[in-house]
This record gives structure tokens, C-alpha cells and sequence, in this order.
């Protein structure tokens, strides 16, 4: 066992002096295998890459790699409206307001809405004019920063301003065998947690992620109670459906954005695979999570995003037991992708898959795709991905009128069909014959609390749903 402060020694080679976590993974780069306790408090450092094996790191509760260099303290000029400049010749990276901080109400107008709760980095932008036309933005021109803050006035030193460089703070892992826990990581510009593509047998746990995405893209990776938050990006102020919730200068927080929590395989690829995740939680962020390729992802919670709750390619994934909350598509899914495995899920918004783009070209799939014991609200699919399917003892939410529960759009020049009750499915579909519908009012009652909105994101399982002697949701999920 050997001991890491934020301020130890960046020499150390024994056990009796603590040293500094560039060290540490410094030491198992060097083919030392060893444990490390990493004490509280705040890592900030450049980006740290860990390409040795068998490093085990145990991080205390209070210690947090940071994406925050140098804290700015001498005053700012006023520039114009609510920007203020200040001379700096050091590279930056990621600017981020860490204190002073009010709640950002990101609303999209569809009651999938929810607060930031915590600071999120300001966005760069090009020019001095777009910092000038939208609040929480920065841009470094001719040796001054020039900072919109999001409450619109001078930076004060209750707002714990800081300049970093763009990778800081940022943790890669390239070695096998090595396990990481405990560990939180704010506020970074690029990746804040990346498993590479060589990186195999990595387990991850309790893992707190603030404005900070993770990316999974190892071998036999095993991450669990992943906690995933604020990765979210304002859109273009000039973006026709911006909405102003916060009486903030050109906010756009519920179009055009950008920023996904969690990456699990990469896209288009094969080589990242048998990745599980599970017991972990996605919130506040622009799009949920992103699966791509042979891994799982399991008893996970997804809650509040103006986009896509989860996303997915490729072949062979599995998603089960897991809840999509308050989003604007549950799953969703264009491009190739067969083989897949969908069970014991609530999916509260509509499912959308389709191996065409928008009902043009794809090619037609050779494995079949499963949808079972979900509980689901709509599903949409093109010709090419119906054709394959298996679904069956689903839950369906009733919601009546033209609500279009089930639909094949226009493929190829072959005409779709759009059901909105659940007797046309049962009529229309050689599936489901052991489905069952369910007013989706029910739900809001007995089976979880305000599944939508700002105010909660929990939710209380009381009742077991069985069809036919099987479970039908997900397992019970604290």
C-alpha cells in the first residue's frame, strides 16, 4: 500500500512518503503493481495516462480531479454588456465558474425538463462578438480572455473563476488490469475519464463524473455505480427554437446542443467489446449514453435530456433492466445494428430504430433483433429492422387518439403503416400476442413518482408486473 496527496512528493519511491498522483501512475507505468490511497481533496494536474498494469486506485471520499489550473484573482475590465476581459498569456483550455453558483433551468418546452444543479464550464466560442450575444461563454483573442459569465456581471471572487489548459484534468487508462474507485472528476474540457481501445480487464467503481464525459471503449471493462452528470453544451443563440428560462443572454440549453455523459465501444467498430455496465446513473446532459458494439449496459437509471436518453450501432448489444426517463427519445438507434437484445426496460418516450437513414438505403439484416418485456410508450422502426424483430410480452402505454404507439415509416419506396391503439398491434403485428396495455397514468402512481419534470428524478417500485409467469420491467432498483 502506498499514499497519495494532492501535494505529495513527485519522487517517492517507498511506502512511508506519500506522493502525488502524477507520481503514483508514473510508478505503475514503471511496472510497479501496488495499491495506492488517494486522500481527499483536489487534483489538478495535466492530463494523467495510465499505461501500466495492475495499478489499484482508491480514492477517499472528498478527492476530485479537476479540470481547474489556475484561479483567477486580479480584476476584470469591463468590455461590453455583461463581458469582461482580463490579460493572459497562458494557454486555455476550459474556463469554468466552481463558486457563486445558481441553478440553470434547461427546459424544452415538452415537459422533459430539469435544473443544473452543479457548475458547468463555460463554452468557447470564436469570436468576442458571439461571447457578447450568449451568456456562459469565453473566447482568448490577442493575449485577453473574454468571459460571459452566467449570471451576466463582473467575476467576483465568490466565483472561483478558473483557467485551465484543455486536456487538464483528464484521466486515460491504456494498461490492462487496473481498477479505479472512488474517484470524482469535474469540469473537463476534453474526455474526463477514457478507457482506450487497448485497455483491457479495467474495473471502474463508484465513479462520480461532473461536466465531465466517461468513454468505454476498453475490453472486459466493468464499471458499476457510475455516477454521470452536466455534460451538456448550449446550442447557437441564432437557433430558431431557443427558449429563455433563465433570462440569460442568448441561452439556448434545450436546442442544438451538444455533449453525451457516457460512451460505451465506439462507433462504426468492433474492437471495443464484452464492456458491462451497470447500476450506474445518467442525468443532466445534453444525450444520455451512447452504446455501440458487443457490451452491455444494465440496472442503469437515465433521467433528463433535451435529446436522446440513449443511443446505439452495431451488433450484439445488450440493454436490459435499465429505466429512460424524462428525454426526447428513449433509444435511438439509425444505422446498422442487428442481434441486439432490448428486455425489462421502461422506456417513458418513443423508441426509434432504424438500419436506413430516414427511410433511404440500409441493407437488410441477417440476425434478428429482440424487444421483450420492456415497458414502452412508442416504437418506431423502418422496414429493414421490423422484418427482423422478435417482440413480445411487452407492456404498452395507452395513451389513445392519434398517438402513434407502433410505426414502420416509408422505406425504400415501400409504404409504412402507423398504429395507435394496442388492438391494431395485436391485429397488425405477428408479435406481441402476450403483450398487455396499461394507461400510462397508472404509472405515475404505483409504479414510480413523477417519472417527468424537474422536481424528482427517483423512483419507487411498489408492484412486480408479470405476464405469463415472467417479469416484465426491470428487476426492483434502489
Amino acid at each position: 500500500m502506498r499514499y497519495v496527496t494532492p501535494n505529495g512528493s513527485p519522487t517517492s519511491n517507498g511506502i512511508t512518503e506519500p506522493c502525488n498522483l502524477w507520481r503514483a501512475i508514473q510508478l505503475v507505468n514503471n511496472q510497479v503493481r501496488d495499491t495506492f490511497q488517494c486522500a481527499p481533496g483536489t487534483y489538478s494536474q495535466d492530463r494523467l495516462t495510465l499505461s501500466g498494469s495492475g495499478g489499484v486506485f482508491h480514492f477517499e471520499p472528498g478527492a476530485e480531479l479537476v479540470g481547474a489550473q489556475t484561479h483567477i484573482t486580479d480584476p476584470f475590465d469591463h468590455f461590453e454588456g455583461g463581458v469582461y476581459s482580463i490579460p493572459y498569456s497562458g494557454g486555455v483550455g476550459t474556463v469554468v465558474q466552481r463558486g457563486n453558483w445558481i441553478p440553470i433551468f434547461v427546459n424544452d418546452n415538452y415537459a422533459r425538463s430539469f435544473y443544473l444543479t452543479e457548475p458547468v464550464k463555460l463554452k468557447w466560442v470564436s469570436t468576442i462578438a458571439r461571447v457578447v450575444a450568449q451568456y456562459g461563454t469565453w473566447t482568448h483573442s490577442a493575449g485577453r480572455v473574454y468571459v460571459h459569465l452566467y449570471h451576466g456581471g463582473a467575476p467576483t471572487p465568490e466565483d472561483e473563476l478558473y483557467f485551465a489548459p484543455e486536456n487538464w484534468g483528464s484521466l486515460v487508462i491504456t494498461g490492462d488490469d487496473n481498477v479505479i474507485e472512488g474517484l470524482t472528476i469535474r469540469n473537463t474540457r476534453s474526455t474526463g475519464l477514457w478507457v482506450q481501445l487497448k485497455a483491457a480487464n479495467t474495473v471502474l467503481s463508484n465513479i462520480k463524473a461532473v461536466d465531465a464525459q466517461v468513454w468505454l471503449e476498453g475490453q472486459f471493462t466493468i464499471a458499476e455505480r457510475l455516477d454521470i452528470s452536466h455534460v451538456i453544451t448550449q446550442g447557437s443563440p441564432d437557433h430558431r427554437e431557443c427558449l429563455n428560462s433563465n433570462d440569460g443572454t442568448g441561452e439556448c440549453w434545450n436546442a442544438d446542443g451538444d455533449g453525451r455523459g457516457l460512451l460505451i465501444g465506439r462507433q462504426n467498430t468492433s474492437h471495443s467489446y464484452r464492456q458491462t455496465i451497470t447500476d450506474s446513473f445518467v442525468h443532466r446532459c445534453w444525450n444520455g449514453a451512447r452504446i455501440d458494439g458487443p457490451n452491455t449496459l444494465q440496472r442503469s437509471r437515465f433521467w433528463g435530456f433535451p435529446n436522446h436518453t440513449l443511443e446505439g450501432s452495431g451488433n450484439n448489444v445488450t440493454i436490459q433492466n435499465c429505466v429512460c426517463l424524462n428525454g426526447q427519445d428513449s433509444l435511438f438507434v439509425r444505422g446498422a445494428f442487428e442481434g441486439w437484445n432490448v428486455t425489462n426496460n421502461i422506456f417513458i418516450n418513443a423508441c426509434y430504430l432504424t438500419r436506413s437513414k430516414t427511410g433511404v438505403g440500409g441493407t437488410p439484416a441477417t440476425l434478428p433483433w429482440f424487444f421483450t418485456r420492456n415497458i414502452v410508450s412508442a416504437l418506431t422502426m423502418d422496414w429493414l429492422a421490423y422484418d427482423v424483430l422478435q417482440s413480445d410480452m411487452n407492456v404498452w402505454l395507452e395513451r389513445g387518439g392519434d398517438s402513434n404507439m407502433y410505426r414502420v415509416i416509408d422505406t425504400n419506396g415501400v409504404r409504412g403503416f402507423t398504429l395507435d391503439t394496442f388492438a391494431e398491434i395485436l391485429a397488425r403485428t405477428p408479435g406481441d400476442n402476450l403483450s398487455k396495455a396499461m394507461h400510462p397514468d397508472v404509472l405515475k402512481g404505483g409504479m414510480f413518482v413523477r417519472y417527468t419534470g424537474p422536481e424528482d428524478p427517483n423512483f419507487n417500485f411498489n408492484d412486480a408486473l408479470v405476464i405469463d409467469g415472467e417479469r416484465v420491467g426491470p428487476e426492483h432498483i434502489e
